[in-house]
């Protein structure tokens, strides 16, 4: 069997809505939102630029200026912002500078690339910050607040997320962090920041449900079967609206592995 490419959280992610989803995502070239954009550009910002950023000084991302400056860009990796699109990035980076929890919670190595293996299968992940304190991540949100973010957290699978990369750490041989963190910073302003810490047993839950991702991804690679999101009819009945984040759009949250 050919050796295949390690399996990343931002591809991974994409099984727990049907295989189908998942096959596409690792076959074709991701697209980035303006707000994946803004967010990317924050991390460059606070973390380090692992990945390029280019401001393009435009008015909009079309017509022969535009054209000629993105075929400059010899590196594929390389996120282009209109310089509207920096400054919100550097306002947002500026309220995280402004939090000393944070900051505190950043206080690592910064985009740390780890390589490990699972059921024989390479494993990959870019950690925002590690120290021996805090696996932190960072993400840009609409809304941070105690009341919305966790249905976003839910949503965007971000326990997952970070029990994948914990279980990253533990594999490739470093010591267990005190602590798994979330840095999240609102998009608008006054560019809210709330540091969310992840209970152990959050973690626990994001830990197995990583793991049920990557098997039910052996399972298709084993079989080469890809099936969407259902294999025969499905019963369509009345639906109930208890779940408070059911009307919520999550639109927003950023990857950089």
């Amino acid at each position: 069997m050919t050796d295949r490419e390690p399996i990343h959280w931002s591809t991974l992610k994409s099984i727990a809505r049907s295989p189908a989803h998942y096959l596409w995502a690792a076959s074709h070239q991701f697209v980035a939102t303006a707000s994946m954009r803004i967010g990317t550009a924050v991390h460059s910002i606070i973390l380090g630029e692992s990945t390029p950023v280019r401001v393009f000084d435009g008015a909009a991302r079309r017509g022969k200026e535009w054209q000629a400056f993105a075929a400059e860009i010899t590196d594929a990796r390389t996120t282009i912002l209109l310089r509207s699109e920096m400054a919100i990035a550097e306002r947002m980076a500026d309220a995280v500078r402004g939090c000393p929890d944070a900051m505190s919670a950043l206080n690592g190595a910064h985009e740390l690339e780890l390589e490990w293996s699972i059921a024989g299968r390479r494993c990959a992940g870019r950690i925002d910050s590690i120290s021996s304190a805090v696996l932190c991540d960072l993400k840009s949100t609409r809304d941070a607040s105690p009341a919305r973010f966790p249905w976003q957290a839910r949503s965007l699978e971000y326990a997952a997320q970070l029990g994948w990369y914990y279980d990253g750490v533990l594999a490739a041989g470093h010591a267990a962090p005190d602590n798994v963190s979330i840095v999240a910073v609102e998009s608008a302003p006054p560019h809210c920041v709330v540091v969310y810490d992840l209970s152990d047993d959050l973690l626990e839950m994001g830990r197995r449900r990583a793991r049920a991702l990557l098997e039910q991804l052996l399972v298709c690679e084993s079989s080469d079967a890809w099936p969407g999101y259902a294999q025969g009819p499905v019963i369509l009945d009345v639906m109930t609206h208890d779940d408070p984040g059911a009307e919520l759009d999550f639109g927003e949250g950023t990857e950089t592995e």
